[in-house]
């Protein structure tokens, strides 16, 4: 237990040592245009939300614009080739045996 706490005291001496030669660089700047920003209330606050959500919704709407564009060849060759494969299924269903 002893030899424990002279670990624990040496290791203090060791840090405080470092602690003494540490050096603390602060740099700072004066804003001579600097305003605060101002304070927003509930309802400017419920605005910009509101706001940011139209924004939001709206390029979701012009993406799925895009991605409709962008896919529809693939629906198209899909598409067709499905149609034709329950065509030619009906087609084998009806025949008589």
């Amino acid at each position: 237990m002893r030899e424990q706490i002279e670990q624990l005291s040496a290791q203090l001496r060791v840090m405080e040592n470092q602690i003494a030669y540490s050096t603390l660089v602060v740099h700072m700047t004066v804003m001579p245009d600097y305003v605060p920003p101002e304070e927003r209330t509930f309802w400017q606050q419920l605005g910009d939300m509101l706001a940011r959500s139209l924004a939001v919704l709206l390029d979701t709407a012009k993406a799925a614009v895009i991605f409709g564009i962008a896919a529809l060849p693939w629906v198209i060759v899909v598409g067709g080739g499905l149609w034709l494969l329950v065509k030619g299924w009906r087609r084998l269903r009806r025949r008589p045996s």
